[in-house]
């Protein structure tokens, strides 16, 4: 098992690559949830990269551009 300064070094490794919380996890393996990424992320200042699944957002314009 890997100790805390290993894994943190590894999810500031993988959060510079742009990855999501969610795919770090499963990078890491089972030991990582993305709740406890989120966690060391939040607690160390590392930031993630969350554009991505931003798309999925309701917004108040249709996609078609036509006033809801």
């Amino acid at each position: 098992m890997r100790d805390r300064q290993q894994r943190l070094e590894e999810i500031r490794r993988l959060a510079a690559e742009g990855l999501t919380a969610a795919q770090i996890a499963g990078q890491m393996g089972e030991a990582e949830t993305r709740s406890s990424v989120l966690g060391m992320c939040n607690r160390h200042g590392i930031a993630l990269d969350r554009s991505q699944g931003q798309h999925n957002r309701a917004t108040s314009t249709p996609a078609d551009g036509r006033a809801a």
